[in-house]
């Protein structure tokens, strides 16, 4: 017997042992609880009192009895609204009506019962505390009033989390989630208990390109997990982020809605939209320009009852259109589209320095006429007329989306004691243009986009029973499946059809100038036929159970994920040209630099396109939830968690590169986590909670597949990199119809380190919570995260020690870099194996450390009002943490060590403010008077914080002649040192040392309700986003310097030359996140 399998019968045996001798009830990850601990007037406890909570939507009754101490905790509880009463012989009852749950939550009662005869009913939306004395969880609930009320920029409901302390945005815009500092591929979504993932990489299903994966008119509310969260939850070192969808109730609700979003309303326009056009002088000049964006949002989500108080159902429908071209501009339009002067200025020539130094595009038009064999004029009307050629391949490129969502459901209370539900979930995208979802595609081509499809469908049964007064289960399945896959755009432009007359019939992809310019062709990554169609079948089992002051839960969640892809990078070639005048020197005559290719470099990869694997996630908790006092709760819990990855892919461990075919297995991933709530004085009025977890994330999928496939064997796919002076090297634009056996370039390989180990992280928390009355709480939060065991990628095929000392000579005519005088650096050039290029090995040796403070003050809704802010400072440091979904090639600067790595988290954002408030008129008017000025309601979210960081990087190959040498000698890859690290960093500026400027963002509704026939509010809505219209930077030019050839003359010598637009700003606002003002128009019917 296996040791996996093993494992779970033992655990099986433990839980039904456990099962025989125990019996309870507690919340779970799709429902909420209700506990209290009942007292006389005198404040003794009442023992054995009887307990009823009745659910107010569905009739659905639950009953317990206190235990000696007067405590109860009722869960299995459904998120809504209950009335709970409580009897018990001499005594008057007590009734508490409009108790809401909330999912995750346990709702806190103190019910007093007085002397007989008298009874007491209470208004629990308007009593009770604001403060949690149960858990010691750190968490946050989105509950239906923000929902419902609050602007949300694109209606991605899941991007309310960013409100809660801790959250944060990912800098691409595309509403991934960074917990604590920690990669955007650590986190863990799931609806109504189930895998919510698209585990390939690691995202919400889906995708981020679609405009969300479920609907807004079906969630009821979610939880945002941040630290010491149950032990239920599993597979993320980041956070969770927990939903519950809508139900059906006996009487007949829902919404009707119509969302108008247009940016001929009022809407901003970008200042770094950039449109380039040639003037009738001949220069190229370039203006900000507003695009048309527009959205339409309609459909409904209402439920109802088949049969009364046993049958009900919800359905929601949501179509979703949207028209927003985008422009495809240079890196820097302004420098990268320069004309030539038709004739040298006076005092300057070619290849003068100095005073005689001709300008930029003068020089690029003498490079031209040398390798064109032409005057400096010729080459200058040549360089002009490329310009205008290259000029059609930007400009505004045709991008729609159109999004169907299906959501039926089904609740079945089969008995009293037995509750069986069933969803389905389909999606449908499609995208032309779509795989861009930024307004500016900055260094695109029109056709270097791709369109993007996204079909998707899941099912998810659950059974609640509830066995005794005190045993509860739950069963869950789900099964569901998610095609990804993108296509290139046509038809061809004219500019490009040249390049298409190959096998493929597909230009490749070509590169030009990196940071001023941009890449047209066939996008590298593209078409992919799937990537991924992932399949997955997912089993859960939890157990509560409860005994005395115990409340004990134990449980399985066995998720198992089949992945086929059909997709490989670069498989039509990649050419890389340092600038248009080298790219034009091709285009007009290939080989024309000095008999060689003009190209920096160029790539292809060969191999099959089709794989299949599985993974198979196991995970085994158990927890005590032990109320040692009435005023001290202590949670503790264990996780076990084990990914069992597949073995290596037949036929492709022959020829293999060393290392290649490893597969890890960990099996190490026991978890302990501890916490404890504790009510200062006992009134529920203050407390301190805390707590520390021990918690695993996931081997990523996409790693698994890379590793798999690009084994260096020739039965996999394998990629090779050519350069100019690489025997067997390409002419302009051909390409290679088959594998190019026999030339002097050979393949790169990716492969596990025999130690890998899953992402681990130590979170612990320590808060302090005060009711201020007036339904106000106000808390102080201690957050810290120590990751460990954390993924990245180094070149391991790097000699390190054949290597050349380069003095580089600095040119800065501003003085404004940081490098003031020659830099020197050691310069790796040679390979380790020569049958191989790049040998990465994938392993898990990064550490990290998230360190915050949090203050928040929240108002729960009452007197017309709800308030949600936070202020957050927080310090995160990592020695690289890679949040890549590919393999990189090599993220270590240094390849021996990572302390050069050491610094700013990317996800480093030292202050974060939030504000979010619901305010409802409160005046009520009769008649004419109430229909025009009743039912007003504003609700602003303000958001600022600090800018997200970034390194300095440099642009080239590192490139010199060694001592005597006659031939240049060039680094393996780019970077000063040559290592190909992916930051391109130099060892002074270190990473993430500078950053954005500061983000604000005012989003703001005012909405107006009309009452009429007593059940039916027609709400009319008015939305602003980022209504104040600040410049939120989403890109800036982080090339500080582009490495200069050495010569000859002046041996083991090469250039570095400052840019001086380094810093500057390329986009902003230009994502889902941010954007330029924009204003949308909403009606909605409630009933």
């Amino acid at each position: 017997m296996t040791t996996a399998r093993f494992q779970f019968w033992l655990f099986l045996v433990v839980l039904i042992l456990s099962g025989s001798g125990l019996n309870g009830n507690a919340q779970s990850s799709t429902e909420g609880a209700i506990a209290a601990t009942v007292m006389d007037a005198q404040g003794a406890f009442v023992a054995g009192a009887g307990v009823v909570v009745h659910n107010n939507g569905t009739g659905a009754e639950m009953k317990a009895p206190a235990n000696a101490r007067g405590y109860f905790r009722l869960g299995q509880l459904a998120p809504g609204e209950y009335t709970v009463s409580v009897a018990a012989p001499g005594f008057a009852g007590y009734s508490a009506a409009h108790v809401m749950v909330q999912v995750g939550v346990i709702t806190e009662l103190r019910p007093v019962l007085g002397v007989a005869g008298t009874s007491a009913v209470v208004d629990v939306t308007s009593a009770g505390s604001a403060v949690n004395t149960e858990s010691s969880d750190f968490t946050a609930n989105v509950n239906q009033t923000v929902i419902d009320s609050l602007p949300i920029n694109g209606r991605r409901w899941s991007n309310f989390a960013v409100l809660t302390p801790g959250v944060t945005s990912d800098s691409t815009g595309f509403g991934q989630l960074s917990f604590r500092g920690m990669a955007l591929t650590q986190n863990n979504n799931t609806v109504d208990g189930a895998d919510n993932n698209q585990v390939f990489f690691a995202q919400e299903r889906g995708g981020t390109r679609a405009g969300y994966s479920t609907t807004q008119a079906a969630i009821q509310e979610f939880q945002v997990n941040n630290s010491n969260y149950s032990v239920e939850y599993g597979r993320a070192a980041g956070g969770v982020v927990n939903t519950v969808t809508k139900s059906g109730a006996n009487q007949l609700h829902g919404e009707l809605f119509f969302y108008d979003r247009d940016n001929g309303f009022g809407g901003a326009t970008n200042p770094y939209t950039l449109i380039t056009t040639q003037a009738a002088t001949g220069a190229f000049v370039s203006a900000p320009q507003k695009i048309k964006d527009w959205r339409k949002q309609f459909g409904f989500g209402v439920g109802g009852a088949l049969l009364h108080d046993r049958l009900f159902w919800f359905y929601a429908f949501d179509d979703y259109k949207r028209n927003f071209p985008l422009v495809a501009q240079a890196g820097s339009p302004n420098t990268f589209f320069a004309a030539a002067d038709a004739a040298l200025p006076a005092g300057k020539a070619c290849g003068g320095t100095g005073a005689a130094a001709p300008s930029t595009a003068d020089a690029a038009a003498c490079t031209l006429a040398t390798n064109l064999a032409t005057t400096y004029a010729g080459g200058s009307a040549q360089y002009n007329a490329g310009l205008a050629g290259l000029l059609t391949e930007v400009g505004i490129v045709p991008r729609h989306a159109d999004q169907v969502i299906n959501f039926p459901k089904l609740d079945w209370i089969i008995t009293s004691s037995q509750h069986f539900s069933i969803e389905y979930n389909r999606l449908r995208w499609a995208s032309p243009g779509g795989v861009a979802t930024t307004s500016t595609a900055t260094s695109q081509g029109t056709n270097n986009i791709g369109n993007d499809y996204v079909k998707e469908d899941w099912a998810v049964a659950k059974l609640q029973s509830v066995l005794s007064p005190r045993m509860a289960n739950e069963l869950r399945a789900q099964y569901g499946r998610e095609l990804d896959y993108q296509t290139a755009q046509t038809p061809l432009p004219a500019f490009e059809k040249p390049f298409a007359n190959n096998v493929f019939g597909l230009p490749p992809q070509v590169s030009i100038a990196s940071s001023t310019g941009f890449a047209l062709g066939t996008p590298s990554f593209l078409p992919r036929a799937n990537y991924p169609n992932e399949f997955k079948t997912q089993f859960a089992d939890t157990v509560t159970l409860a005994r005395g002051r115990h409340t004990f839960k134990a449980g399985l969640d066995i998720l198992r994920t089949q992945d086929k892809t059909n997709f490989e990078r670069s498989a039509y070639g990649v050419y890389t040209y340092a600038s248009a005048a080298t790219f034009l020197s091709d285009y007009y005559k290939p080989n024309s630099c000095a008999g060689l290719p003009c190209y920096a470099s160029f790539v292809q990869a060969f191999g099959p396109l089709a794989f299949d694997f599985t993974t198979t996630d196991y995970g085994f908790f158990a927890s005590d939830d032990w109320k040692v006092t009435p005023r001290l709760t202590l949670n503790l819990g264990v996780r076990y968690e084990f990914e069992r990855l597949p073995p290596v892919q037949a036929g492709l461990s022959v020829g293999a590169a060393p290392g290649a075919g490893f597969v890890p297995s960990d099996k190490n991933n026991l978890g302990p986590r501890v916490g404890f709530a504790y009510d200062v004085f006992g009134n529920g009025k203050t407390a301190v909670r805390g707590g520390y977890g021990l918690l695993y994330g996931r081997i990523l999928n996409a790693t698994i597949y890379y590793a798999r496939t690009n084994t260096g064997s020739l039965a996999g796919q394998t990629s090779y990199t050519f350069t100019a002076s690489t025997a067997g090297a390409p002419a302009f634009p051909n390409v290679f119809a088959s594998t190019p056996n026999g030339t002097a370039s050979k393949p790169n390989a990716f492969y596990f380190d025999t130690g890998y180990q899953a992402p681990q992280v130590h979170q612990m928390d320590l808060t302090v919570q005060q009711d201020l009355g007036w339904n106000t709480s106000f808390s102080v939060t201690y957050l810290g995260s120590l990751g460990r065991q954390l993924p990245n990628f180094v070149d391991t095929n790097i000699d390190t020690t054949n290597t050349a000392n380069v003095t580089y000579n600095i040119t800065d005519t501003t003085g404004a870099g940081p490098i003031k005088s020659a830099y020197s650096s050691i310069v790796y050039t040679a390979r380790l194996n020569s049958s191989y290029g790049s040998l990465t090995r994938v392993f898990s040796g990064v550490t990290s450390s998230y360190h915050a403070l949090s203050v928040a003050l929240n108002h729960r809704l009452s007197h017309n009002l709800q308030v949600m802010t936070n202020y957050t400072w927080s310090h995160a440091l990592d020695y690289g943490q890679n949040s890549s979904t590919s393999n990189d090639v090599n993220d270590l600067l240094v390849p021996t060590t990572l302390k050069f790595d050491y610094g700013n988290s990317n996800q480093n954002v030292p202050n974060r403010f939030v504000f979010a408030a619901v305010y409802s008129a409160p005046w009520k008017f009769a008649g004419w008077r109430g229909y025009l000025l009743n039912g007003f309601q504003i609700a602003p979210v303000f958001q600022a914080q600090t800018g997200l960081p970034f390194s300095l990087t440099t642009s080239g190959t590192p490139t010199f002649f060694a001592t005597g040498a006659t031939k240049a000698t060039t680094g393996i890859g780019g970077s000063v040192n040559g290592s190909g690290n992916n930051q391109l960093r130099t060892l002074i500026t270190g990473r993430n040392q500078y950053h954005f400027r500061n983000d604000q963002v005012l989003d703001t509704r005012l909405s107006k309700s009309i009452t009429f026939a007593d059940k039916y509010q027609l709400e009319l809505l008015a939305e602003a986003f980022n209504f104040l219209n600040h410049v939120n930077v989403t890109g800036v030019n982080t090339v500080g310097y582009t490495l200069t050839a050495g010569t000859a003359a002046t041996p083991n010598t090469a250039g570095m030359t400052y840019n001086s637009a380094f810093g500057t700003t390329t986009a902003a606002n230009n994502n889902n996140v941010y954007s330029p003002r924009q204003m949308q128009l909403a009606v909605r019917l409630h009933f």
